[in-house]
């Protein structure tokens, strides 16, 4: 190796070091590049424009604009940053029989970074909610399947075999970012509030999306002290695809890429609370003959009204179980909520001085439809 390449390698590792240094590790946070110059010593702008640019080329460091005469103004550390420079300082401590001073090239074969950058905690029951989250940050951010893991979600579960604790413990601890999905269903799932747990205690990026209907209440303990993102909220889940960016250090798309799949966060959020307001009908059924069962087709998000009786019936998810949320709404009485119904799943009321029996006859997750049947029962007392 030539002298002048050694002193240009050596610089490299000396700008990035110091760019560690004064982040903290930190990715997140802009570093002035006068008082990179300051720390090298260097006074000389044009001297350090090759490094800069180098490193900013290698994906080591970010840089606000490119350079035309000299230092940028501000400069970032990336993960990959982060973990070349831990890795060259780890190998200054333990040197060998002739310790060298790692050359800053390309990113070395031996570094082993995170597979997963991005880890989404949730409860089986959220698995709509979640699906959505995953085809918004994958689409906003070109992030690979492979980078993803969401274990309730095809194609981004736990590969077969593996052991499910230790994949799960090790992932959540290395992943560079971390969304957890609280919910009424989350809250109550041993799971989550271990990953949640772990991944505080491991002082690591942490962003809590509250699913509609919760609030930050929800978070106990040291929780509570974190910034939390509404996903019923346009702007909230917008901040979350920015400040996912700024985590994993790469570019979004525009919003007009991605605002459908916002969307659909938003409103799956929504419609996924037994709070959410009913649809107005768009299906009713035709009067059938005593003792004749009325047969209705429901769609998620949808209602259907049954003329016979005058209940009406809104779907409001369909989950991965097989079992389904609705809405039941009598000819009169309150509405009543249905949570974590399967098929077979029965319904008396009374309407109009008759008794009804509604029967959920089928659930197709596939299509997030449902059939019941509604026929009278018996007269009334």
């Amino acid at each position: 190796m030539s002298q002048d390449l050694e002193e240009k390698q050596r610089l490299r590792l000396d700008f990035l070091k110091v760019i560690y240094n004064l982040s903290g590790g930190d990715t997140t946070k802009w570093i002035n590049g006068a008082e990179v110059k300051q720390r090298l010593g260097i006074t000389n702008d044009v001297a350090l424009k090759e490094p800069a640019n180098y490193l900013d080329a290698q994906g080591l460091i970010k840089i606000e604009r490119r350079i035309s005469g000299g230092l940028p103004a501000l400069m970032r550390i990336t993960h990959i940053g982060v973990v070349k420079i831990e890795d060259a300082l780890s190998e200054q401590k333990t040197p060998t029989r002739s310790p060298v001073v790692p050359a800053v090239t390309d990113p070395a074969p031996h570094i082993v970074r995170p597979t997963i950058q991005l880890f989404i905690s949730h409860a089986s029951d959220d698995i709509e909610l979640a699906r959505n989250v995953v085809i918004l940050v994958s689409t906003a951010l070109n992030l690979a399947a492979s980078t993803i893991r969401c274990t309730s979600v095809d194609g981004y579960r736990l590969p077969a075999g593996a052991n499910t604790n230790e994949q799960l413990r090790q992932e959540v601890h290395d992943s560079v970012a971390f969304i957890g999905i609280v919910s009424q269903a989350s809250i109550r799932s041993t799971y989550v509030l271990f990953e949640l747990g772990a991944r505080w205690g491991a002082g690591k990026n942490l962003i809590p999306l509250l699913a509609h209907g919760v609030s930050t209440t929800s978070l106990g303990g040291p929780l509570s002290g974190l910034n939390a993102l509404r996903a019923d909220s346009s702007a909230q889940v917008h901040q979350l695809v920015d400040d996912l960016a700024r985590q994993l250090s790469v570019r979004p798309q525009s919003a007009a890429v991605f605002d459908r799949a916002l969307q659909a966060v938003v409103g799956n959020s929504a419609a996924s609370s037994s709070t959410a307001p009913i649809p107005q009908a768009d299906r009713h059924s035709v009067a059938a003959v005593d003792g004749s069962p009325v047969k209705l087709e429901v769609r998620k998000n949808h209602t259907a009204v049954d003329d016979l009786s005058g209940a009406s019936v809104s779907l409001l998810n369909v989950l991965a179980d097989h079992t389904v949320n609705m809405m039941f709404n009598p000819p009169a009485g309150e509405t009543q909520s249905i949570t974590k119904a399967t098929a077979g799943y029965v319904l008396r009321f009374a309407s109009r001085g008759t008794m009804y029996r509604m029967l959920l006859t089928s659930v197709d997750y596939g299509k997030d439809l449902v059939t019941i049947e509604i026929r009278k029962d018996f007269p009334s007392a």
